[in-house]
């Protein structure tokens, strides 16, 4: 006996990837980015780097769909030496921000720290919110780099 079944999505989910280069995405959150601009501590990721090494002001996540961010990095300097340093992705939520990841360094002796956070399953992030990234040394200048690609909200 043979049975088929056409039109039905398997029971897992599977590893979500995008599904072409034009999808993929990079993000930069920086501490010179000017007042005002839109995080209530930290930096909007809002310079959007481009494959041919342009740039442009990131206008959002496009309706319809969500970003998988699936990288983060950072560099602080400035920082009190041999301290821990974190690094936050927060995400507006209407009546503030919440923290949706972390990352952790600890700085050198010369105030220096970075960190690397890959997310291997991704973390969605709808349109609408603002996406800011921020360090728990308000002394200090940061960078801050996301990868992610954009896929359809379903």
């Amino acid at each position: 006996m043979v049975a088929l079944v056409a039109g039905f999505e398997p029971a897992s989910a599977g590893t979500l990837t995008p599904l072409r280069p034009s999808d993929l995405i990079t993000l930069q959150a920086s501490s010179d980015q000017p007042t005002g601009s839109g995080c209530a501590f930290g930096a909007p990721f809002a310079k959007l780097l481009q494959a041919d090494g342009t740039q442009n002001t990131f206008a959002g996540i496009p309706a319809g769909q969500v970003l998988i961010i699936t990288e983060v990095d950072f560099y602080a300097y400035g920082v009190l030496s041999n301290q821990i340093i974190l690094g936050s992705i927060e995400i507006e939520n209407g009546a503030g921000y919440s923290e949706v990841l972390r990352a952790v360094a600890y700085s050198n002796n010369a105030g220096q720290a970075a960190a690397n956070l890959a997310i291997p399953d991704g973390l969605p992030v709808k349109p609408g919110p603002g996406i800011c990234f921020a360090i728990n040394s308000s002394s200090s200048a940061m960078k801050a780099t996301l990868h992610g690609y954009f896929t359809v909200d379903r």
